[in-house]
């Protein structure tokens, strides 16, 4: 009866443990076919493929960057934001993602300069962060967040005394 139980729960458990595997592989496959679908310029079909292979495997980064790559191909930049804010999401590593998303950000016209600061300053690209957040303050953005970022940029380039003087601003 004992070598009964055993075998049974290593069933169960090699079953449970291939559930998650079995939807990883999937979802890659939805994306090979859904890169097959892109050549063949049937981006629609190939939208869809993506989309579903991110729901099949939410962890699947790939996925939900070759959908924000498609919708951008559309100028629908705000859905390729969500796209891509989830690839980050699921792969903060992923830099062409980062990437992607900061030419999202200028591309839709929705000026945020502390936005892509943020994003820079993830990217540890601390000049461009600079850059960006004294561009959203000359664009009137004079807000505590703004000026949080800015200390924050500031801390991280070694510069102890902006950084002081721009978080007593956000205060």
């Amino acid at each position: 009866m004992k070598g009964f139980r055993f075998l049974l729960c290593m069933v169960v458990v090699s079953f449970v443990a291939s559930v998650p595997a079995q939807d990883f592989n999937e979802a890659k496959e939805l994306v090979k076919k859904g890169i097959n679908a892109e050549q063949l310029s049937l981006n629609d079909r190939a939208l869809g493929y993506y989309l579903d292979a991110a729901e099949k495997e939410p962890s699947y980064h790939v996925a939900y960057l070759h959908a924000a790559k498609i919708y951008e191909k559309k100028y629908r930049y705000a859905d390729a934001i969500n796209m891509l804010k989830s690839c980050i999401s699921a792969n903060d590593t992923c830099a062409e993602a980062i990437s992607r998303l900061v030419g999202c950000y200028v591309e839709e016209k929705d000026f945020d300069g502390n936005k892509l600061a943020l994003i820079y300053n993830h990217l540890k690209n601390y000049t461009n962060a600079l850059t960006w957040a004294k561009k959203a303050l000359q664009h009137g953005d004079k807000s505590a967040r703004v000026y949080n970022t800015l200390g924050v940029v500031h801390y991280n380039r070694g510069k102890d005394a902006e950084a002081m003087g721009a978080f007593r601003k956000a205060m």
